[in-house]
């Protein structure tokens, strides 16, 4: 059971990685494919042509499920649906536990169960029919990218709300509350860690969090030198339906965002209800509607 839950939580912090990359992509890639030197020509022509300001519409917003997946295995532990939405100038974020309940035809059923055999865009269809949302698309991630890119995203700044024991091998470590300044290992330390017995969501809320954390501030790495590697390296790791023309057709919203939002990123805690003893979790009606009313 230790086992498991440690796997669990290390797709988690993975995720979380794999959120910001996704956000951070929309940014820079806007930038590194439409900011190139200047011709007399081209400069000519922008003096005739008015500036048209652009606004964003509907149809620039995406909503990307994120699973987490170990190399070769059948089974995932880690679902985060994030919806990029430049007319709102937000990136709500939900981190759902494996035993969320969904619609699969005429049963409900885990969404780790639903992965196992059905794969990625199977539970990327069951959770959307499940709240009511449009999901355009996914990204499985393995610990694998993460393990090749956390070194390029850089240390964040997060405030544990209370002291948090951990266990790194042989070691008892105690992280004290308050601001840290979180590199990689830290990050792992607390995701982890686990949740409260009393309380089983509060692992969810804590990467939730984190989440949100690591996407407002690391957005600096759009004017990283080495931002062509870490595109590349995370297209090339990463399973996804995610296109080019998914991001060439946002590159305008993109940098809308970047000028325009600060902190876009925000948590939305998961609610609802463990059953039987903690193999299924129904998410509430009320919860339904909230994610309704923000992912659309």
């Amino acid at each position: 059971m230790g086992e498991e839950k440690e796997q669990y939580s290390y797709r988690h912090f993975f995720l979380a990685f794999a959120l910001a990359f996704f956000a951070l992509s929309l940014s820079f890639l806007f930038l590194m494919t439409t900011v190139h030197p200047s011709t007399p020509k081209s400069l000519e022509v922008e003096e005739l042509t008015p500036h048209i300001p652009y606004m964003p519409t509907g149809q620039d917003a995406l909503t990307v499920l994120f699973i987490g997946s170990q190399t070769g295995a059948v089974e995932a532990g880690g679902f985060i649906l994030v919806r990029f939405d430049p007319v709102g100038g937000a990136v709500p974020v939900v981190v759902f536990p494996p035993q969320t309940l969904v619609e699969n035809g005429d049963k409900r059923e885990a969404l780790s169960q639903v992965y196992r055999y059905g794969g990625a865009d199977y539970t990327r269809k069951a959770l959307e029919k499940t709240l009511g949302v449009t999901i355009h698309r996914y990204v499985r991630m393995q610990p694998e990218a993460f393990l090749a890119c956390a070194d390029l995203i850089g240390s964040v700044e997060f405030d544990l709300p209370a002291d948090l024991p951990v266990q790194r091998g042989n070691m008892h470590v105690i992280l004290s509350a308050g601001p840290q300044l979180l590199d990689g290992q830290k990050v792992l330390d607390i995701i982890t860690c686990g949740g409260a017995e009393e309380d089983e969501l509060a692992q969810y809320r804590l990467t939730g969090d984190l989440v949100a954390a690591i996407v407002n501030q690391r957005m600096d790495v759009v004017q990283s030198t080495l931002i062509d590697k870490i595109f590349g390296v995370v297209i090339n790791l990463i399973d996804t339906d995610i296109s080019f023309l998914d991001y060439d057709n946002r590159k305008e919203a993109a940098l809308y965002m970047a000028e325009q939002s600060r902190d876009p990123a925000y948590p939305l805690p998961v609610a609802g209800q463990m059953e039987d003893g903690g193999a299924g979790f129904t998410l509430s009606d009320t919860f339904i509607v909230q994610v309704a009313q923000v992912f659309s």
